[in-house]
């Protein structure tokens, strides 16, 4: 078998279990780009969240004394709610009730930063409230491993944020 690198051979076999080489490093890091844009689609960066203002509200909507008016609206609203509700109904009632309005305490959250904060929560998103405080601060409060409690006639009401996050804001019109 001397000199058989310098022999031509015509005749070759395929094999079955022949494996074409493909340049792993690559296509990890396609793989890996892909799952980045798969979880980009769903979820915003938090530098997205700062451009598109998700975590900005107009300061002169910041006071807590304007937003006053919309409360007594809401304690209207919720009252009729749990007028109409039958004592098995209230659960479903108030999973799918406007929360615009109601003054939300913060009691447990995984940020500590927000536990204790009280206000009155002006926007909801699909998985935040946001919240104006007595010293006319805005708040943006995570509901996902967040307890809130809020006053509902002679009712304290709990809610649990993981509950919550699930439930579909546009259809609540």
């Amino acid at each position: 078998m001397q000199g058989s690198r310098s022999m031509k051979i015509d005749n070759c076999i395929l094999l079955d279990n022949y494996l074409r080489r493909r340049g792993s490093l690559g296509n990890a890091r396609a793989r890996a780009v892909q799952g980045i844009s798969k979880r980009s689609w769903r979820h915003m960066s938090m530098k997205e969240h700062r451009k598109c203002g998700s975590f900005d509200f107009p300061k002169e909507f910041c006071n807590f004394e304007l937003f006053k008016p919309m409360h007594e609206m809401w304690k209207d609203y919720i009252t009729n709610l749990l007028k109409d509700s039958g004592k098995g109904q209230l659960n479903p009632f108030l999973l799918t009730a406007d929360m615009h309005g109601a003054i939300l305490s913060v009691v447990e959250c995984k940020t500590v930063a927000y536990k204790g904060i009280t206000g009155i929560m002006v926007r909801e998103t699909s998985e935040t409230f946001g919240i104006v405080t007595q010293d006319n601060k805005f708040q943006v409060v995570p509901k996902k491993g967040s307890v809130f409690i809020f006053p509902a006639g002679s009712w304290k009401i709990t809610l649990y944020g993981d509950k919550l996050s699930s439930r579909n804001i546009e259809t609540q019109v």
